[in-house]
């Protein structure tokens, strides 16, 4: 029971439960009913303003106590990942790719590679990507497409992202989002105008062992598996074995113009719980391409523009994708190696 002032009256609350003490579902049910009693005179000094609180009666006579209620903190998000590849040209599908990205304004937003068609110059990052996906440049983390290293060295590349892109000349570089280690790499490595591959695997060597019992993901353009146009970058398969080894858990490429979902797998392609889950994500925008054949652990293809929404929790993944024209979702969950 306790006892609040109301207009001239105090209002006398009583709780009570219903039988047993209990709601059925575990809850407490409270029950209140009011009874009017004239209030206590109000001072009529001025300046003087009446406070109030809250107060309980207990049962024994004379003994008022004063409660208060805590709650408990609400726990933050998981980080968000979302992006895609061979994003912007002349073409509408950009704009409804980042339309989507859109809807999700705290996530980091990674791209794999081919950013700006068809040569990646300044006029292009300009003309194409800018208006589309250029809104979200600051939170941005990208990497590079052959395409935009049609330009010596990718330097319109480097100099739209700035230092988000990492060193000109390497193109690799990670960063953590709370749990999770993400390395972004540069098939386009050895070609003229940047560093050797050489040099990237030797970064790659000295990132992972700063980064063990990490959930880690990694995303580059060229993708070691692929059923799309493309061949498979097989002189990627080194890199592979090495994120494959230090526990890495989720690959993202682009290159293919389409979505593709594969089960864990080993550098050779085979299939393990304790391999790397590849996702082809070209879908940012550029023109489709089909399927052309079906590697053995394929599990999802779809020819279609949409972005991949990854949430990265303690220890585990969720991912969707969703696609531009709402006729296609691609939804799951994985468990961290090393998380």
């Amino acid at each position: 029971m306790r006892l609040a002032v109301s207009g001239a009256f105090l209002v006398l609350v009583v709780g009570a439960c219903s039988a047993g003490g209990d709601a059925v579902d575990g809850s407490t049910t409270t029950v209140q009913s009011t009874v009017a009693v004239p209030s206590p005179s109000v001072s009529s000094e001025p300046n003087v303003v009446p406070t109030s609180s809250t107060t309980s009666v207990t049962s024994e006579p004379n003994v008022v106590s004063t409660s208060s209620t805590t709650s408990a903190p609400i726990p933050d998000p998981d980080p968000v990942l979302i992006g895609a590849g061979d994003i912007a040209t002349s073409a509408p599908a950009d704009s409804k790719t980042a339309a989507l990205i859109e809807a999700f304004p705290e996530a980091t937003v990674f791209t794999t590679g081919d950013n700006a068609y068809p040569d990646g110059t300044a006029e292009e990052f300009a003309e194409y990507y800018d208006p589309a996906w250029g809104p979200f440049k600051d939170r941005t983390r990208p990497s590079i497409g052959n395409h935009d290293a049609h330009t010596k060295g990718a330097g319109p590349y480097f100099d739209y992202f700035g230092l988000n892109a990492g060193t000109p000349g390497e193109g690799w570089y990670s960063y953590d989002l709370e749990n999770w280690h993400v390395i972004v790499l540069n098939s386009e490595c050895g070609k003229s105008g940047f560093a050797s591959c050489d040099d990237q695997r030797a970064w790659l060597t000295s990132d992972l062992s700063a980064n063990t019992g990490s959930c880690m993901l990694a995303y580059w353009h060229k993708p070691v598996f692929n059923s799309g146009r493309h061949e498979s970058e097989e002189s990627f398969a080194d890199e592979w074995a090495m994120l494959d080894a230090a526990g890495v858990d989720l690959v993202m490429n682009g290159h293919d113009h389409n979505y593709q979902r594969y089960a864990p797998q080993d550098s050779t392609g085979t299939a393990t719980p304790s391999g790397m889950r590849e996702f082809v994500v070209g879908s940012g925008g550029a023109k489709l391409y089909d399927q052309t054949t079906s590697l053995p652990n394929l599990e999802e293809f779809y020819s279609g523009h949409g972005v991949l929404k990854l949430d990265l929790g303690e220890g585990s993944y969720a991912w969707t994708f969703i696609s531009t024209d709402g006729s296609y979702t691609d939804t799951g969950t994985g468990s961290c190696q090393d998380g």
